[in-house]
């Protein structure tokens, strides 16, 4: 649960840094764009687990 919150909260810092990077004219791609969509992936994968195994299963 606790890694669950965490990548929350980097997919949406690091989406957020990318956003504000790339109005400003500077390299949004990486390294902000990238993290965000590494978490994101991270975090459905975990979301994805959960759903499938059930919340009592995964430890």
């Amino acid at each position: 649960m606790l890694l669950a919150v965490l990548l929350a909260f980097m997919t949406f810092d690091s989406g957020r840094t990318a956003v504000e990077a790339h109005e400003r004219g500077e390299d949004w791609l990486f390294p902000p764009g990238a993290l965000a969509i590494v978490c994101g992936i991270a975090l459905v994968v975990i979301i994805l687990r959960v759903l499938r195994r059930g919340p009592q299963q995964v430890k």
